[in-house]
Order: structure tokens, then C-alpha cells, then sequence
């Protein structure tokens, strides 16, 4: 139970492992292209459970919300590329 009860702490506290800065960077750049793994690293190189478990949280919330953000993208082609083949096909046989 002191396990949960350090993590709570360390969430009110907002307590934050100190890592040395060429891990802080590394950690930084991590955590800007794979969300969540830079914050789990910096946790277990700090030894602070809490923000293991916000990392886990944020790798967890990034699957959730980044998907509907991605399918306009998915779409995109079908929607607004193959119109305009068909403009330019179009167009390139009226000039025949």
C-alpha cells in the first residue's frame, strides 16, 4: 500500500524525477515523437513510479485521440487527389 501511497503523494506533490540534461534531451526528443516513452523512461531513470504511470496514461490517451485526427488524412486521396486525375484527364483529351 506505501507504493500507492507514494505515487498519490507524488501526483499531489507534482514531483518530478531529476535527470542529468543530455538524458533530459534525449527524454524530450523521445517524448516528441513516440508520446508517453520519453516520461516512461525519465520515471524509471529517476525511480518515480507516478511518472511511469503518467507516461503509460499519455501512450494510453495518444492512441485514443490521435486516430480520429489521422482518418481525413487516410481519406485524403480518394477525396481530393483522384478529382483532380480526372480534371486532368479530362482536360488533356479536349486538346486531342
Amino acid at each position: 500500500m506505501s507504493v500507492c501511497n507514494d505515487v498519490l503523494s507524488d501526483f499531489k506533490n507534482q514531483n518530478v524525477p531529476v535527470v542529468p540534461q543530455p538524458f533530459a534531451i534525449l527524454y524530450l526528443i523521445l517524448n516528441i515523437f513516440l508520446p508517453g516513452w520519453g516520461s516512461v523512461f525519465a520515471g524509471l531513470h529517476g525511480n518515480h513510479v507516478s511518472t511511469v504511470l503518467i507516461g503509460v496514461i499519455q501512450e494510453i490517451a495518444i492512441q485514443i485521440v490521435l486516430p480520429p485526427f489521422c482518418l481525413p488524412f487516410c481519406f485524403a486521396d480518394p477525396v481530393v487527389v483522384q478529382p483532380q486525375k480526372r480534371l486532368r484527364t479530362a482536360h488533356n483529351r479536349a486538346q486531342i
